[in-house]
């Protein structure tokens, strides 16, 4: 029997695979102006390896980058994967499941 929550983890993913070409020209303008405060709170510079959780299309990853950051995206929507890696071939992007269990080993696997 499926649980609630994979029911709604493969919903949600099917909604994230469906859209994520309109949400990087949808979305991209609202949030890339919020991106530098973020990175800033977070004091990322040169150097700070960074992992973005539900990275989607990249955005924080290719701004981490250019401050000379060294950003590994993850997120489980293997297209907005897609995207990122189009838009930014030089950052590390991964597809994976950011739920406790899932990320456990996903982080396992980087270290």
């Amino acid at each position: 029997m499926i649980s609630t929550p994979d029911i709604f983890h493969q919903f949600e993913l099917k909604g994230w695979q469906s859209i994520a070409e309109r949400y990087d020209s949808a979305w991209s303008g609202l949030v890339r102006p919020f991106i530098p405060s973020l990175l800033s709170a977070a004091r990322v510079a040169s150097g700070t390896r960074l992992l973005d959780v539900a990275c989607g299309p990249g955005y924080v990853d290719e701004a981490a980058s250019t401050l000379g950051a060294i950003p590994i995206g993850l997120d489980f929507s293997s297209e907005m994967i897609r995207i990122a890696k189009k838009r930014n071939p030089l950052i590390e992007f991964l597809e994976g499941d950011a739920r406790p269990c899932a990320l456990m080993k996903t982080l396992l696997m980087l270290s």
